[in-house]
Formats: C-alpha cells, structure tokens, sequence
C-alpha cells in the first residue's frame, strides 16, 4: 500500500463576513502562480506558516490574472517577507478595510527576495489568503 507524502489542497471558502478564504499547502511549488481571484476585489490579508524553513520566503502578489504572470520577470505589485520558523499574518488597509486590486489576484511564494528567481521555498509553507 502506498503512502501519500504531500497533500495539496487549494480551496476557496466564505467566512461569515462573505470574504472568501483561499488555502494553498504549498503556495509556489514548482514555481506555479496560482489565480486567487480572476476579477477586481479587496484584498484583506495573508497568513503565512513559515515554520518548517530556517530562512525567509517571500509571497509575491499580483494585481493580473495569473496567466498575465511571469514569475521571476512579472514585477509583483506587493512582496511579502515572510521569517522563518514562524507564522506571520500581514493586514491590508487601504482606506476603510482592505486593500483593492482592480484587474485579478494571484500569487506565488519563493525562496529569493525581490522579483527574480522562481525557486519555491526549501519546505511547504502554507498560505492563507482572505480577500473579496
């Protein structure tokens, strides 16, 4: 009998304020940008679990549709340092709540600062992103 090594889940979910919540066990695996919203919205946060790498990644964040998306050539709008060995939880605020991008959303994670390099984080890190 085999054994499952990595479990990937991507799903969008509704909290109880109609913010949609999108999981990714593994943002940025592979160098994959991954579509969070395909039209305009608000940005609310993003909760990282950095916990199993001993150095910083970096969430890249896009105001495109991900295949408008080069990652390591496509200048992300906002690039978040993530520490290591811990989990961060970074808020947007753009006036009343939120922060609002007007074509899409999407995102990547990588292992190298700054908008070159698409190499994943060394281990899985785990994202969360709210957003509406």
């Amino acid at each position: 009998m085999g054994q499952i090594t990595q479990l990937q889940v991507i799903s969008p979910l509704q909290n109880s304020l109609g913010q949609t919540l999108f999981f990714d066990a593994a943002l940025g695996s592979g160098g994959s940008v991954d579509g969070i919203k395909s039209s305009p919205g608000t940005l609310y946060s993003v909760s990282a679990d950095n916990s199993l790498n001993s150095s910083a990644s970096y969430i890249r964040l896009w105001d495109l549709a991900s295949n408008s998306v080069t990652n390591g050539a496509t200048s992300p709008d906002w690039i978040l340092e993530v520490l290591p060995n811990v989990s961060n939880t970074f808020y947007f605020s753009g006036g009343q709540s939120g922060t609002i991008f007007g074509t899409a959303l999407s995102a990547s994670a990588s292992s190298s600062p700054g908008t070159t390099g698409t190499g994943a984080p060394a281990n899985s890190m785990k994202v969360t992103i709210c957003y509406s």
